[in-house]
């Protein structure tokens, strides 16, 4: 997932420390849906975020947003 390192997500995500929070992913499609359950760490080492981003890209043919805060 690529999300802005100021928001609540990555906030909580980093306060459960290095073990990372647990989370939980639903997607919904009409009457169908899949969930993902597991563990989260925030990753801002500029190889896998420009890991996350290509993959990104792949997946929606189209960039990611430009993060405004920078992080």
């Amino acid at each position: 997932m690529i999300t802005n390192g100021g928001s609540a997500k990555a906030a909580h995500v980093r306060a459960a420390g290095a073990d990372g929070a647990r989370v939980a992913v639903c997607q919904v499609d009409g009457r169908r849906w899949a969930t993902l359950e597991g563990r989260a760490r925030v990753r801002e080492d500029r190889e896998r975020v420009a890991e996350a981003e290509r993959r990104y890209a792949e997946r929606y043919h189209r960039v990611p947003a430009e993060n405004p805060g920078g992080s």
